[in-house]
């Protein structure tokens, strides 16, 4: 019997084996190579931007000293219509939602006071400050007064506070956001400061925002500017009387926030930083 082609059939065979990629020198590279072609790479979750602002549609100065006859300040409203959000829509991958502040304390209070449940927030009041008085005869008041008190924010006491109160659009509108994207949150204030600390701000928003959450600020780092545009009156207005002390002065928490979250401060009243926005 002639066993030669039965022999070659079988070489050919085992050589055709041989040359297959699994069973050729360096499979295993081979292998690891057709792995990674097929590998699924995850997509990074894109961000939203949520704004929340106390200038909502105006707020009031004395105007004329002494008369106690308050004027409407829209400048500020004006220049986040015009300026702030298209900034910051364009800057929006992943949807810009607005959140509007109408409280009259520090905008810590108020946009902390709307990440908890609202029976985790309060405030209690104790006693008037006079904001301005006239003396005249005749119908109409003769003085305008502030309610003063202690706050209540997600069960930390905070004392000398205005008035307050989450509402529950504010709360629904921040519970819809995804956690798993990189929200960044920006505060837009005409006021000065706030009397949150920075480390639990930070904390308490993140547990509603997610981990990853970014913060800036905008406010007024030169008020005297602010009030050359309108934004703000002066310093010697009745209007700040009608603020908690945490709100009408200075503080570093807006710059401490921002650094801590990644996030950047802005100032309300300079046109060159708003447009880094």
């Amino acid at each position: 019997m002639n066993w030669s082609p039965l022999i070659l059939l079988v070489m050919h065979v085992f050589f055709s084996a041989c040359s297959q990629p699994d069973f050729a020198a360096g499979s295993s590279q081979a292998a690891k190579e057709k792995t990674k072609d097929t590998q699924i790479v995850p997509v990074k979750a894109k961000s939203s931007i949520l704004l929340a602002t106390d200038l909502t549609v105006s707020h009031n100065s004395e105007g004329a000293p002494g008369t106690c006859n308050q004027q409407i300040l829209g400048a500020g409203r004006k220049l986040v219509n015009e300026t702030i959000i298209p900034a910051l829509k364009k800057k929006s991958v992943d949807g810009f939602l607005e959140m509007q502040l109408s409280s009259r304390s520090d905008i810590l209070v108020d946009m902390a006071a709307q990440s908890c449940d609202k029976s985790a927030s309060k405030w209690t009041f104790t006693s008037n400050v006079m904001v301005c008085q006239r003396n005249q005869s005749g119908l109409g008041a003769n003085s305008l007064e502030q309610g003063f008190g202690t706050g209540v924010v997600c069960g930390e006491v905070y004392p000398n506070q205005t008035p307050f109160a989450p509402t529950d659009k504010n709360i629904a509108l921040i519970s819809g956001l995804d956690l798993a994207k990189e929200n960044h949150l920006y505060l837009v204030t005409y006021k000065l400061g706030a009397s949150i600390p920075s480390e639990k701000f930070v904390s308490l928003l993140r547990k509603k925002l997610g981990a990853t959450l970014k913060v800036s600020v905008i406010y007024p780092k030169n008020p005297s500017e602010c009030v050359n545009r309108g934004i703000n009156p002066s310093s010697a207005d009745t209007l700040w009387r009608a603020l908690p002390a945490s709100a009408s002065g200075p503080s570093n928490v807006f710059g401490e926030i921002a650094s801590s979250t990644g996030g950047s401060t802005y100032d309300l009243c300079n046109p060159s930083e708003l447009e880094k926005l």
